[in-house]
């Protein structure tokens, strides 16, 4: 990998780690849309860009205490906050992000297509008053 390959592999990893989604990530360091699908794949699927992104995610997760059960929970209580004030489209950005963290979706892509399965929701319960 060349110098400058390096250095966006690396602007990519401070990205990801502070937002979290690849995408977004990208979008943040300038990665045009077109070029967005093949950057995120190189990127996501590199060995090195994987091992740094982990070793970041754990040096933040020791500097501050942060759990993933911690992060859920946070979110839980976010979501609580939003259901209260009726604030449907935060409320949505939080069971959005529960679902993320919890591994409620899955991204499977073949052939330049993306298919998101939502896995158990035959158990979702939708309360009345949020709809």
């Amino acid at each position: 990998m060349d110098m400058k390959k390096a250095e966006r592999a690396l602007e990519f990893v401070s990205a990801y780690v502070e937002c979290g989604d690849a995408y977004e990530a990208a979008r943040k360091i300038g990665v045009p849309e077109k070029k967005l699908d093949v950057m995120v794949d190189r990127w996501i699927s590199n060995p090195a860009v994987k091992t740094l992104v982990a070793a970041r995610q754990q040096e933040i997760a020791r500097a501050g205490e942060i759990t993933p059960e911690w992060v859920v929970g946070e979110i839980k209580w976010m979501y609580e906050l939003a259901k209260g004030d009726l604030d449907k489209v935060n409320g949505l950005k939080a069971l959005d992000m529960l679902a993320k963290h919890t591994g409620a979706y899955q991204k499977e892509v073949a052939d330049n297509n993306v298919t998101v399965v939502i896995r158990n929701y035959a158990d979702a319960t939708v309360d009345p008053e949020f709809e």
